[in-house]
């Protein structure tokens, strides 16, 4: 997939100027399989980027950019990067590399994830499902699947390393995606009650910390000591579209509050969990003080756009020449 990704973008090069600027996502700066949706890039790929946007482009906040936009004009060639989750590495491993660069970020944090010793649901699911181990015939599913294929048996490498944007080919593929779809619109607690059966009937548990989230004591040394801006990403990273106006409110006015009192000033900017959001997630963030939003919609950012609906570019674990390619096809050569 990647491979063709490179392929293509080649041929677009030289090009127009597609957008002024381009907000670039990342998650976790660690690397290793399994790794269905891309979260991972490795700290020698992330630095190379860094290196590449202070040289070639113009680094830019966050705050910035929505600056520009209410002043109508964005300078062009203007990179914004930002970070999802609040994964522990952006604290150890992101957050001094871009104090080294000079270059400005927003993390964007979920904060019951805050001191939290487990893993995401999503992370879990991975190390259930796609590492090669047997697992029981009879397994403990969110409510809502049947299911009567053979998963007992890993097709090892096919599955750690396998990635969802590519067609399934083996049942635990299927079986995986069918637990992440159901478990993708659960509220908070059936969700964790639904993990915690699932891990239980594996025989797995705890999930302590493949992937820890930072602590309070992170985001506090992040937010002061390098050119980080902290931003909300909901308190249980539940999708927002469809929610009613209180869990709505709850969402995006508690996880900002608490990360306020956290860093011990303003959190101006959130993220739509998962990108799924609707007009009224939208109003939300705005009646609740926050400048900008950002989505996971692809495409760059140009004078006129809407600063509470956002695209992004989601950054895999590209090279920094593979990155270019990118930022020559939104940005022009």
């Amino acid at each position: 997939m990647i491979q063709l990704v490179r392929r293509w973008t080649r041929r677009l090069t030289p090009s127009p100027r597609r957008a002024d600027a381009l907000v670039l996502m990342y998650h976790r700066f660690s690397t290793g399989d399994p790794d269905p949706w891309s979260l991972g890039i490795s700290p020698e790929h992330f630095a190379d980027h860094l290196t590449l946007i202070r040289k070639r482009y113009r680094p830019v906040s966050l705050a910035q950019l929505v600056q520009e936009l209410k002043q109508g004009e964005i300078a062009p060639r203007s990179v914004v990067i930002t970070a999802d989750d609040g994964y522990a590495d952006n604290a150890m491993v992101a957050a001094p590399l871009l104090g080294k660069a000079d270059v400005p970020a927003t993390f964007f944090v979920t904060t019951d994830g805050i001191d939290r010793t487990e893993a995401f649901w999503w992370d879990t699911l991975d190390e259930l499902l796609l590492v090669p181990a047997r697992i029981p015939d009879q397994l403990a599913l969110p409510q809502g699947i049947q299911w009567s294929g053979d998963v007992a048996h890993s097709s090892g490498n096919r599955e750690v390393t396998w990635r969802a944007t590519e067609p399934t080919a083996t049942n635990r593929q299927r079986l995986y995606l069918s637990c992440w779809q159901a478990l993708y619109r659960m509220n908070p607690q059936d969700q964790s009650a639904a993990i915690a059966a699932l891990r239980a009937s594996c025989g797995m548990v705890n999930t302590a910390a493949t992937h820890r989230t930072m602590t309070r004591h992170e985001i506090q040394e992040v937010a002061g000591r390098y050119p980080v801006e902290i931003g909300a990403h909901g308190c249980s990273h539940r999708p927002l579209d469809g929610l009613g106006a209180p869990e709505l409110t709850h969402e995006i006015r508690h996880s900002a509050l608490l990360l306020r009192d956290i860093v011990g000033g303003a959190v101006q900017s959130f993220a739509f969990p998962h990108g799924a959001h609707d007009h009224a997630a939208q109003l939300t963030v705005a009646e609740c003080g926050l400048t900008s939003a950002c989505t996971t919609i692809t495409g760059g950012v140009s004078a006129g756009a809407d600063p509470h609906a956002l695209p992004r570019l989601h950054v895999h674990d590209w090279s920094a020449d593979d990155l270019e390619q990118h930022l020559l096809w939104w940005l022009g050569s």
